[in-house]
């Protein structure tokens, strides 16, 4: 491994000794000085990746500073996912706030920041007992089970972010409808009644010519009762319908001009 050479004395011609005391007395450096000095005047050394993966096996392991909410991860073990979804619920907030200014770049950035947040925080099977707890038994036999509310918005709140994000990307120019899909069945996925992700699926079918699949679902987001504030919600519903009545008439002409001539 190349490393910095050390110093080696100079080998110099005998001097009288009033000489060597103006050379010893002006020529005293600093220790620290000295080497600095010195270390500029040498090349510095080429490490390959070799030699940095020697240097790096001995340095001491790294150790996470704690935490202020650590104490509170060992009383409850439900507080790390509730401090994700506190962090991915404020993050979102913000990319709200970018959004309802215009700053769809920046609310785009908030936005999947905070999905990743959310997403970390949902609930995995080895917490199912918890999430589906507590279970209530029926005195004529069958039982409810009863979920845990919390895990419940934050299941829909993953759903809004993923559907906020496709709504980000459906405003910009020319946008890829299958990449926006995704998100927009991950939406559907937390949470099938999110009312917007199905008006945002059913608004792309119709633009990709799908009207059968935009008026279905275009159908179901208008019986929720919040879809009365946004009217393209009918207005995609009538359009779709008005395709696949017309598709009917062309298909009835069509048969009428083919056996009719059969039945004469």
């Amino acid at each position: 491994m190349p490393r910095i050479s050390s110093h080696h004395a100079k080998q110099t011609a005998p001097t009288s000794s009033m000489e060597t005391l103006i050379e010893n007395d002006e020529s005293k450096p600093e220790p620290e000085e000295e080497e600095s000095g010195k270390a500029t005047t040498e090349a510095e050394p080429d490490l390959s990746s070799s030699d940095i993966a020697d240097n790096n096996q001995n340095l001491k392991p790294y150790k996470k500073p704690p935490r202020k909410f650590d104490w509170l991860l060992e009383k409850q073990p439900w507080a790390n996912w509730r401090e994700k979804a506190k962090i991915g619920s404020d993050l979102k907030d913000d990319g709200d706030c970018f959004f309802r200014h215009g700053d769809i770049t920046n609310a785009l950035k908030k936005y999947h920041k905070a999905f990743l947040y959310l997403r970390g925080a949902e609930v995995d099977k080895s917490q199912i007992y918890e999430y589906n707890a507590p279970i209530i038994m029926h005195p004529n036999g069958g039982s409810t089970i009863v979920k845990n509310p919390e895990l419940e918005n934050l299941r829909a709140t993953v759903s809004e972010c993923a559907n906020n994000i496709a709504s980000c990307l459906l405003i910009k120019e020319n946008p890829d409808y299958d990449r926006i899909l995704i998100r927009i069945d991950q939406a559907l996925k937390f949470n099938s009644e999110n009312w917007k992700a199905l008006y945002n699926k059913g608004f792309i079918l119709y633009q990709q010519k799908n009207f059968e699949g935009a008026m279905w679902l275009l159908k179901k987001a208008s019986r929720k009762p919040e879809s009365n504030a946004e009217p393209n919600v009918k207005k995609y519903l009538n359009l779709s319908l008005e395709e696949l009545k017309g598709k009917e008439l062309s298909l009835d002409k069509a048969l009428e001009t083919l056996f009719l001539p059969l039945l004469k």
